[in-house]
């Protein structure tokens, strides 16, 4: 009996001690951003400018497809606080993560009036949002797309 104790504390233990994660819990698990580059493909885009508030989430139905071919190198920080994005030296730093993100970060630097970068996991893959606020404009610019591995 004292063995069979043994065993099914062992079993236990090592049940929990799994290295390797699979995709899908990869792609649920916001750790999975920090310290890691992506790159948004834009692929949807408002048409600005958009009167609603920034505070507003913006639905699926704001947005209108884009063939620009647009996209951004997205990069966070080994420590998850920060997110930068090129072209443009676009700086945010995390903040309250919503219901149904991975990842919210409000923009600090390389736009005048702020933003923010939402992540989200749509349809088994992650998706990636940039929204510009403006000065009189509640927003100028909302870009999405997929959030692909950066090279």
């Amino acid at each position: 009996m004292k063995i069979f104790s043994v065993l099914i504390c062992l079993l236990l233990l090592m049940g929990g001690c799994s290295v390797k994660k699979s995709t899908d819990e990869l792609s649920t698990d916001p750790l999975m951003l920090v310290g890691h580059s992506f790159v948004l493909q834009v692929d949807r885009a408002v048409k600005a400018p958009l009167m609603k508030g920034p505070q507003i989430e913006l639905a699926e139905t704001d947005y209108t497809v884009s063939v620009s071919g647009k996209s951004y190198s997205v990069t966070f920080s080994s420590d998850g606080k920060f997110v930068t994005l090129e072209p443009g030296s676009i700086l945010g730093e995390r903040g309250q993560t919503a219901t149904g993100t991975l990842g919210f970060y409000n923009l600090t630097g390389g736009v005048f009036a702020g933003g923010r970068v939402v992540i989200r996991k749509v349809q088994e893959k992650l998706e990636g949002e940039l929204t510009i606020y403006g000065s009189g404009v509640p927003i100028v610019l909302s870009e999405r797309g997929s959030l692909v591995a950066g090279k």
